[in-house]
């Protein structure tokens, strides 16, 4: 600093010599490491996310900081306890509603013929012969057909919606940039309840369990399947007549991605809608 203002200084002695102007800060983006003199003009990066605890005003640029007040979310009579993973805030655990975000309802449909037939959105859960239905939902939530996530009246409540592939996506990219290159499954999938000493570590508190799918055997739709195994979680992109979803198994360190027809019975995770 001191040299720039001598140089600053001489410019006065000689009226040839034009003082620059510009963002002298080096921390700034806009930084002019030729400026002598501050101009005023400097921007610098923050949270620009004005829902953010430490949202900054100033910021022109957001770098990632943003942090979110965790207060659980009371849906349908349910408080979900919630979770922050980067830029993102999730449930922390499975939806349970038989509502959509403005109060509409959603039916049950235990029958595999009417499982099968129905467009529209009907949620299950693992029957009663497998294992005890309270004792389900508490530690799996519901299982929900494509159709529900496919609702434009919105299945999460207000302020919250199901993820988008591309959601998903940030989420993996997230964990992989956190030393879970390779191991982004492991990562979410919780401490206890996966077959074969397959669980995780639950390094994000995310504790996604294994609680099976209604699926397709046998070219009849409708059976059940998976539990303790492998998770299931529907996205809102359509892919041909079904929709991505992913995939965390007992084999598989990674989150797979793949697609299911709308009749699939699959978990579903809500996000914090973003600004």
């Amino acid at each position: 600093m001191r040299i720039l203002t001598i140089l600053a200084a001489m410019c006065l002695l000689f009226s040839g010599c034009k003082q620059e102007q510009g963002c002298t800060d080096p921390d700034a983006l806009n930084h002019d490491p030729n400026a002598v003199e501050d101009d005023g003009s400097c921007e610098f990066s923050g949270c620009t996310d004005p829902d953010a605890l430490n949202y900054d005003a100033n910021a022109v640029e957001d770098d990632g900081s943003c942090e979110f007040e965790l207060v659980p979310v009371t849906f349908d009579g349910y408080a979900y306890e919630v979770v922050q993973i980067g830029e993102q805030v999730w449930f922390a655990e499975n939806l349970r509603t038989t509502v959509y975000a403005g109060g509409d309802s959603i039916p049950e449909m235990q029958y595999f013929s009417d499982w099968q037939s129905t467009s529209s959105g009907a949620w299950c859960v693992f029957p009663e012969n497998v294992i005890e239905r309270v004792e389900y939902i508490n530690q799996f939530g519901f299982l929900y057909n494509g159709h529900v996530v496919r609702d434009e009246r919105n299945v999460c409540p207000s302020g919250w919606h199901v993820p988008s592939d591309e959601d998903w996506s940030e989420l993996e990219i997230h964990l992989s940039e956190s030393g879970f290159d390779g191991a982004e499954g492991t990562a979410l999938k919780s401490q206890s309840g996966w077959i074969f000493d397959s669980n995780g570590l639950d390094a994000f508190g995310y504790d996604a369990r294994p609680a099976g799918a209604r699926g397709m055997m046998g070219g009849f739709t409708g059976f059940y399947g998976d539990l303790g195994s492998d998770g299931y979680w529907w996205s809102t992109t359509p892919y041909g007549e079904g929709n991505w979803y992913r995939w965390l198994n007992h084999v598989d360190s990674t989150v797979i991605r793949q697609s299911h027809y709308l009749n699939w019975g699959l978990s579903i995770r809500c996000l914090r809608d973003s600004l």
